[in-house]
């Protein structure tokens, strides 16, 4: 047994467990009423998708997306064929919350010399299923983040249209930042930043695009060692997300922008 496979593999039917149990535990918002980021509507999503199809919604997504724009290392972990080599080890941050949280399985190893680190290359991320279950390198996310910045690329006009359209909640103090349809654009130097994050067991994620007057640069880093449920910063560790500023201004330097 590979050292990725150790860990099994959620099925659909555990998804589907899961996903009822996030139902019942949150309440349910109004449309426009409040702003909630929810990985549940993205699983949600993703089951719709396999209904409407009668297809595996990988491969819908490698029919529709990752064929087109040339996304040739890019899979959803477990739920197709994932090749075995080019896989980076990947690590957690196991602070008091991430352990309160999600718990700590026997086979994660504490990394010498590191606190609160632990190595959890025997899991996998199958569970995360449409809501963060891909994985991928960072050529492959760049052309995603491009194709997104590019009307007629990926979506059609009319689609582009409404992915980008911001709808202000009622409740303006839940809206935090301005969210779109899976994409969150903020103001970095006086340019808009149309970006996501993203944060799994063992990684963290970023990609985005400044939308400037010759055309969108599009940038992302990849980090493997995960934050989610961990607050590095409530015991004195840096969040890796803290370097955005710093890499944004880089980016439109490079690309001779003014910064203001």
């Amino acid at each position: 047994m590979s050292w990725r496979q150790f860990v099994s593999p959620v099925l659909s039917s555990t998804i589907i467990s899961s996903l009822l149990h996030s139902l019942l535990a949150f309440s349910f918002l109004l449309l426009g009423e409040e702003y909630s980021y929810s990985n549940t509507n993205y699983t949600l999503l993703g089951l719709v998708i396999e209904t409407v199809t009668q297809n595996k919604v990988a491969n819908e997504i490698r029919k529709r997306i990752l064929e087109p724009l040339g996304m040739n290392n890019t899979y959803l972990e477990h739920h197709e064929a994932c090749p075995e080599e080019g896989h980076t080890k990947k690590y957690h941050w196991a602070t008091p919350p991430f352990l309160k949280d999600a718990g700590m399985h026997p086979e994660y190893k504490e990394v010498p010399g590191h606190p609160y680190l632990i190595d959890v290359s025997v899991g996998n991320i199958s569970i995360e299923y449409m809501a963060g279950g891909l994985v991928t390198c960072a050529t492959d996310l760049v052309k995603f983040a491009d194709a997104l910045g590019k009307p007629g690329r990926l979506l059609e006009p009319e689609f582009y249209k409404q992915m980008f359209n911001f709808h202000e909640p009622q409740n303006a103090k839940s809206a935090v930042r301005k969210y779109m349809q899976g994409v969150i654009v903020d103001e970095h130097y006086g340019k808009s930043l149309y970006h996501h994050w993203g944060s799994t067991l063992g990684y963290l994620g970023f990609m985005g695009f400044f939308d400037l007057p010759d055309g969108p640069v599009s940038f992302c880093f990849l980090v493997n060692a995960g934050i989610m449920h961990a607050f590095p910063n409530d015991v004195g560790l840096e969040d890796p997300r803290s370097y955005l500023p710093v890499i944004s201004a880089e980016v439109l330097k490079f690309f001779g922008e003014e910064l203001v």
